[in-house]
């Protein structure tokens, strides 16, 4: 049999995954905290070196890096061809993938550990500030900003027109998306630090407080 070389290549990946085969590494000079993105073409993601890494997915080749001001443990958020990332120097940068051209920065008060949420027009990410930025994709101009408690501690989870996250002071915050305005909010037990996820109708997320809790949308 002969198959066109894209699924001989996809075929061959399947194998390995099976083997446990070894494609590629490639080697850094810090830890890595940054879970890898990829757009298909390239793997993104951050370096406690301060850089943030672009590889090519076939051989692992350094396609691209670029240097912020401090360590890279957010997970980069991908559409449009560009790559949203923001750094512990408290700068959410969007970097052009191919070429790896800084489009824009915006600069929050605080450091930035977790990853954003992307729509067709905007990114939204927490920063240590307290602060939840809403910011034009294509610009990195400020749509709106809301304030919290405490810590942003998890990346924010968009659904419909609601932007969903939690904090240090143990609330869940539900925000709508357009305007910024907070919809509700909940306070658990314990800190929140781990991202919530919509299944059906349902938000579910867990506290520090050794709690998971499930919120109905028609309920708020």
């Amino acid at each position: 049999l002969h198959y066109p070389l894209r699924r001989q290549r996809q075929m061959c990946i399947r194998d390995r995954l099976s083997t446990g085969e070894k494609i590629w590494k490639f080697d850094t000079p810090d830890h890595i905290h940054s879970s890898a993105a990829s757009d298909g073409d390239f793997i993104i993601f951050g370096c406690d070196d301060g850089n943030i890494y672009a590889l090519n997915k076939s051989d692992g080749k350094l396609a691209w890096k670029f240097k912020t001001g401090a360590a890279v443990q957010s997970t980069a958020a991908i559409n449009g061809g560009i790559a949203f990332v923001g750094s512990l120097d408290g700068n959410f940068y969007a970097i052009d993938i191919k070429s790896g051209e800084l489009r824009w920065q915006f600069l929050t008060d605080g450091q930035l550990f977790h990853g954003a949420a992307v729509t067709t027009e905007m990114v939204i990410f927490g920063s240590t500030d307290g602060w939840l930025y809403n910011v034009d994709q294509q610009t990195g101009s400020l749509n709106w900003e809301f304030k919290t408690g405490s810590v942003i501690s998890t990346s924010p989870l968009v659904c419909n027109d609601k932007v969903f996250f939690g904090t240090l002071d143990r609330h869940y915050y539900a925000v709508d998306i357009n305007s910024g305005e907070q919809i509700w909010k909940y306070k658990t037990r314990g800190r929140v630090r781990t991202a919530a996820i919509v299944w059906n109708h349902y938000l579910i997320g867990a506290s520090e407080d050794s709690h998971v809790y499930v919120f109905s949308a028609e309920e708020h």
